[in-house]
């Protein structure tokens, strides 16, 4: 009865013990990498702080933002580019001539690759940058030293994993929501918005887990969340001091 009681009054975990191992195991993966190419990742706020650039046409605001994601995440000279969506066309499929790294001086795509977005997505800039953001680690998971821990049909999660670890969890977690842009369910552009592949609960462990990692404060992305995400990060991050003070009493006993 006692232990009964107990276990209804311990507070929920915010996501169960597999996927917090699966999530600190890819992160953790990622940081050595980062590590190993002296790169390190800074917490990327929808601000005009960090993406200050202006420009005077939606082609514009949206090849800057592209731009200054590239250059958060060390892709800089990559020769990743957009389309105006009206004019956006596949490309012919692109190649690596050599393993993409973070930092890496040389350009390592055998042609320009066009980052897709959608027009709706200029007036959310959560959406914008996740997208994007996204999709450039889709990239970084090439076959690469970033494999995509639980293999390809992981690939997906990883790719979102890989953006938080990257800097961009605030965007990733706002935009976790896929809607609809208006009109019956056969009009439904999932465009309009972005079709999460991990949960809010698992983005929001993430960024905990990236602030944990970095000795931030993850107070500092609080301000930046929609107001339901804020608990979730308040929670990850009493998980994860919980488990880190478990663990250090287990290996000083």
């Amino acid at each position: 009865m006692l232990t009964w009681l107990k276990n209804l009054m311990r507070p929920a975990e915010l996501i169960s013990a597999e996927q917090q191992q699966w999530l600190e195991q890819g992160m953790a993966q990622f940081n050595r990498v980062m590590a190993l190419h002296q790169f390190s990742p800074r917490l990327i706020t929808p601000t005009i702080k960090d993406f200050p650039s202006k420009a005077d046409s939606p082609e514009g605001i949206a090849l800057a933002t592209l731009q200054q994601i590239k250059q958060y995440m060390g892709l800089e000279q990559q020769s990743f580019t957009i389309k105006a969506p009206n004019q956006f066309d596949v490309s012919l499929p692109a190649h690596l001539l050599q393993p993409m790294v973070l930092n890496q001086k040389q350009n390592a795509l055998s042609q320009p690759v066009y980052i897709d977005y959608h027009p709706a997505h200029l007036n959310n800039p959560n959406a914008l940058v996740s997208v994007m953001a996204i999709q450039l680690s889709h990239w970084l998971l090439q076959p690469s030293e970033l494999d995509a821990i639980g293999g390809e049909q992981m690939r997906p999660q990883a790719a979102e994993l890989l953006s938080i670890a990257l800097g961009a969890g605030i965007m990733v977690a706002n935009s976790a929501f896929t809607f609809r842009g208006g009109g019956c369910g056969s009009c439904h552009n999932t465009k309009l918005g972005r079709k999460a592949m991990l949960s809010e609960a698992e983005t929001c462990y993430a960024i905990a887990l990236f602030c944990q990692s970095h000795d931030l404060d993850y107070k500092k992305a609080l301000p930046h969340l929609k107001p339901h995400l804020r608990s979730m990060v308040k929670m990850a991050n009493k998980q994860l001091t919980k488990k880190a003070a478990t663990h250090f009493k287990a290996i000083t006993q």
